[in-house]
């Protein structure tokens, strides 16, 4: 079984990827499969026992148990056929995948197409394709954040009738706060690729610019935002002096 997050190749009875804890349909079906046959075994043997002499209960109960592990052997064998058909197609598109096909995607900066390469081939996250899979994760980041600063900035540039939220101004904080830590989370700690690493620092400035200056914080909160936790009566203070700095009516949401 082939872990469509990170790829790590693993048994398909585990309930979860043992590398990256991404959840595993199939090795949950076979579990509830398994368990659905057990019950019904034990539910058929107490149906038996209760209603039917011993020695005849005791042959039917042969007959059932035949029944129940043929057709639970017919269920694992088709699960390990769907598995199996599945591993070849991604195989297959790996084959077809190009690192200059993705070279090409990541020095025009069609960071979506990018994306859509990586996962219609199946090497998002193959060793091959670190490179690519880094750049689109930070891209993703640097997306979600710019999209909620996006939508503060409508409501300043929208005339009237807009009422600014505290969790528009939370969100962008929380982005913002993700992006900046980046450098001590294990996650992107390990960023191997000199180019991966110039984009990152970039995307910290422009992170760090837009907080103080679309949100007007100071640098002394800036380095607090840091270590306050998403739901705290910390953030929901920096938010009410954002609010207050900015002219905005609070309203708690």
């Amino acid at each position: 079984m082939i872990c469509k997050k990170c790829g790590y190749d693993y048994p398909a009875k585990e309930l979860k990827c043992p590398y990256c804890g991404e959840p595993n349909p199939l090795g949950e079906k076979w579990r509830n499969e398994e368990n659905l046959a057990r019950k019904e075994t034990l539910l058929a043997k107490a149906k038996i026992i209760h209603s039917m002499p011993l020695y005849v209960a005791d042959k039917v109960m042969n007959v059932i148990l035949l029944v129940v592990v043929a057709v639970t052997a017919i269920t694992i064998l088709v699960l390990a056929i769907g598995v199996g058909l599945e591993n070849i197609h991604i195989t297959c598109q790996r084959n077809r995948a190009s690192v200059q096909e993705a070279e090409e995607l990541l020095a025009a900066e069609d960071y979506t197409g990018l994306y859509d390469y990586l996962h219609s081939y199946e090497v998002y996250g193959q060793e091959e394709f670190e490179k690519y899979t880094e750049r689109v994760r930070l891209y993703d980041d640097d997306q979600a954040f710019m999209r909620d600063l996006f939508r503060i900035q409508e409501v300043l540039d929208w005339p009237t009738g807009q009422q600014m939220r505290p969790n528009w101004v939370k969100y962008v904080l929380l982005d913002g706060k993700d992006i900046l830590e980046m450098e001590t989370d294990f996650s992107y700690r390990g960023l191997e690729y000199e180019e991966n690493k110039e984009y990152y620092d970039d995307m910290k400035q422009d992170v760090a610019a837009a907080l103080l200056g679309t949100l007007e914080m100071t640098e002394e909160e800036l380095a607090d935002l840091m270590g306050m936790e998403r739901d705290s009566e910390e953030m929901d203070e920096l938010i009410r002096r954002i609010f207050e700095r900015k002219g905005w009516d609070y309203e708690e949401d």
